[in-house]
């Protein structure tokens, strides 16, 4: 189809590049202040993609990549479970909630930037990541008692995301690999200490958070960093002696922070409770427990496909009240494989594990960053129903594509 000529001029002369940075900006600004100006970053990247000369060109980059694809029949199989879900309202919300998975893949196609845009883009998430944890310290400290003491009932400081702590947690630590990556590309002593500052201020926010999730995730890069880095310089005494502090310095942590000491404690009653049998199901760790065992019963009688991505709350809530579990809120089993049997099944288990191991064996290895960045997110998928939220896809997703983006521009990476 011919263009008329004005409108071929005009999308001939537009910054499509300089556009996409703006979206991507949109987006992240998003993250931190609301999930409307985060749509609208990401219908901005679409339309990019869409409203450009070589539209079709990316479309045929889009078909012919099959971790694209892989997306793509994700939300494939939760349309396909319209069919035997009967709650057709919480099935259309899930379905929405994945709708990033079918059209950033695409959209992200349109993107080929100078090097230097993605590092603006990683210096701005790391930026909303300072003022987001800014804004947490602040209401934390203006009411620390209390709050502190309220760690020991399974509860969090106020944080950014709508108070969704473990994601909010889960961004600071891909604010702090984005930390570590542009330190490693610093050239300049100021930017070089600004970079130390914040990695700094990421690392002690995230103890004092206590975000077990986060924390998990965190010390896996870290020590994911530290085997890159002994590879390479092969200063073994040296490493064994950052092995010997990264060990000690969740004690030290320990040591100065109430709010972690009160999240030990609770982690550590939380144990004692589940040995004695008087696990209570509406606090966190008992409560994940209970969902695992719940979802398990409820997959017995449905192993193939699962209850469908539209029952899957309403037959979560069925089997508590049939056990006769006393809950304050339904808990979907805060892990996301097992999350798939139960809404999918077998069949989309399968397809999840085969996701999984595929993103790993494709580029563990082949992009130092990238492979952090998948590191990352092998506790939050074990531990959370992550995808189960706008902001836990956003996060995998948009970041996720980002870095691949980087992957195929630049290609692998050596630091």
């Amino acid at each position: 189809m011919k263009l008329p000529r004005p409108i071929h001029q005009f999308l001939s002369w537009f910054p499509h590049q300089e556009f996409a940075v703006l979206a991507c900006a949109v987006f992240i600004v998003g993250l931190f202040s609301g999930k409307a100006i985060m749509s609208i970053g990401m219908m901005l990247l679409l339309g990019n993609a869409l409203i450009n000369l070589n539209v079709g060109e990316y479309f045929k980059a889009f078909v012919k990549d099959r971790t694209a694809l892989l997306f793509v029949g994700l939300v494939f199989l939760y349309g396909l479970s319209f069919f035997w879900s009967e709650d057709t309202q919480y099935y259309l919300s899930r379905i929405q909630l994945m709708l990033p998975f079918l059209v950033l893949p695409f959209a992200f196609k349109s993107i080929q930037w100078q090097h230097r845009y993605f590092q603006w883009i990683m210096q701005l998430f790391i930026v909303m990541c300072v003022a987001g944890v800014t804004w947490s310290l602040y209401h934390y400290l203006i009411d620390k008692e209390a709050i502190d003491a309220s760690y020991g009932f399974s509860k969090s400081m106020p944080t950014p995301f709508k108070g969704d702590h473990i994601r909010f947690g889960m961004a600071i630590v891909i604010g702090f690999s984005f930390v570590i990556y542009l330190l490693k590309q610093a050239t300049r002593n100021a930017w070089q200490v600004l970079l130390v500052i914040a990695g700094a201020y990421f690392f002690i926010y995230l103890h004092l958070l206590a975000s077990k999730t986060a924390l998990l995730s965190l010390y896996l890069f870290v020590f994911y960093q530290l085997y890159l880095w002994l590879r390479s310089s092969k200063k073994w005494l040296l490493g064994l002696g950052l092995v010997v502090l990264i060990i000690v310095l969740p004690f030290i942590m320990y040591q100065l922070s109430s709010s972690f000491q009160h999240k030990v404690s609770y982690t550590r009653y939380s144990i004692e409770q589940l040995f004695n049998d008087q696990a209570q199901t509406n606090v966190s760790d008992e409560g994940r427990l209970v969902s695992y065992s719940t979802a398990f019963d409820i997959t017995k009688e449905h192993v193939l496909l699962g209850v469908g991505v539209g029952d899957s709350y309403n037959e979560m809530e069925r089997a508590y009240h049939n056990k006769g579990i006393v809950i304050e809120k339904v808990l979907l089993p805060h892990n996301q494989f097992l999350l798939m049997l139960l809404t999918l099944g077998i069949v989309g288990l399968a397809y999840f594990v085969f996701f999984v191991i595929y993103l790993f064996r494709k580029y563990f290895f082949k992009h130092n960053q990238l492979s952090g960045f998948l590191l990352l997110f092998v506790v939050p998928l074990s531990v959370e129903a992550f995808f189960e939220t706008q902001y836990g896809i956003a996060l995998f997703l948009f970041f996720f594509l980002f870095l691949k983006q980087q992957l195929e521009n630049f290609g692998k990476e050596t630091t």
